[in-house]
């Protein structure tokens, strides 16, 4: 049986540079999610939030097809760099796991984070020394679920889904969904680790795995936004904390990313590779 864990929703940040954020502390069993929902991003911003970002970011970047997969790549990296720009030790580096899951690479680092991003909506969490996931998904993204949960979710998740009324299976889809990359994601090993080697139940919300060891290391948060968008958090820690779940308009993250470039945040530097290893994660 796993563990849920309180949300706080109370943070807010300020327009003049988001002292209420900055100003959290992220301690061991706690999670600090910050996100950030959009329609259209006006082009003074993108241009702030891609001057933020690593050369190579923006070269990838520019090779989008679609405007709307340029501008939500570019707002989901400048997230991930204010975030780490506020909590990571001076002079980090990034590097990636064996199975691709980019790690903070500094002597005695103990932050971890994770990056996800989806049509209208970035979000990026960061906590102390434990493994951690998040993953979102928009409503109206995924239609053909019941497929989807037949092929790829396992039999008791495809079956409770099955036995909702039509008006709730997408919502219970998109929830399980969320949940199990979360878990994909923190556990970090990609998509070795098959979706239908352990379920999620919503009510109570709680994780069933061969190993009931492993299944009781681990706590979740499922979150519907006011945007209709699913949110999920797996932290592998039994002790509680809160999560801290920080919503920011494009204007706030602008501000974020224009003070972090005046106090001079070390620009964390990518190994080879990867920026295609964390595209691969936040598609995961």
């Amino acid at each position: 049986m796993s563990k849920e864990w309180r949300v706080q929703r109370d943070l807010s940040v300020s327009n003049t540079g988001g002292q209420s954020v900055s100003g959290v502390k992220a301690a061991r069993g706690d999670v600090l999610l910050w996100s950030v929902g959009f329609e259209t991003i006006d082009t003074h911003l993108l241009t702030v939030f891609r001057q933020s970002l690593w050369d190579e970011e923006r070269a990838r970047a520019d090779q989008f097809r679609f405007e709307r997969d340029h501008v939500l790549y570019v707002t989901a990296h400048a997230l991930l760099h204010a975030m780490l720009g506020v909590y990571a030790e001076t002079g980090f580096r990034l590097r990636t796991n064996e199975w691709g899951k980019p790690e903070i690479d500094a002597p005695g680092n103990s932050l971890r984070f994770n990056l996800t991003h989806t049509n209208g909506l970035a979000a990026c969490a960061v906590t102390m020394i434990d493994d951690l996931g998040v993953d979102a998904e928009a409503r109206g993204r995924v239609t053909d679920y019941l497929e989807l949960a037949g092929r790829f979710f396992a039999p008791s998740e495809a079956a409770y889904i099955s036995a909702l009324p039509d008006a709730d299976r997408q919502s219970a889809f998109l929830q399980l969904w969320t949940l199990k990359e979360a878990f994909i994601k923190a556990v970090g090993k990609g998509l070795s680790m098959p979706l239908d080697e352990f379920a999620f139940t919503l009510q109570p919300l709680s994780l069933s795995h061969r190993d009931d060891n492993e299944a009781s290391q681990w706590r979740f948060e499922s979150l519907t936004l006011s945007s209709g968008h699913h949110l999920a958090v797996a932290l592998r820690q039994s002790r509680g904390g809160p999560m801290r779940h920080s919503v920011l308009s494009p204007l706030e993250l602008a501000a974020l990313v224009s003070r972090g470039r005046q106090w001079e945040v070390p620009t964390a530097i990518p190994t080879a590779g990867l920026l295609e290893s964390m595209e691969r994660a936040e598609r995961a």
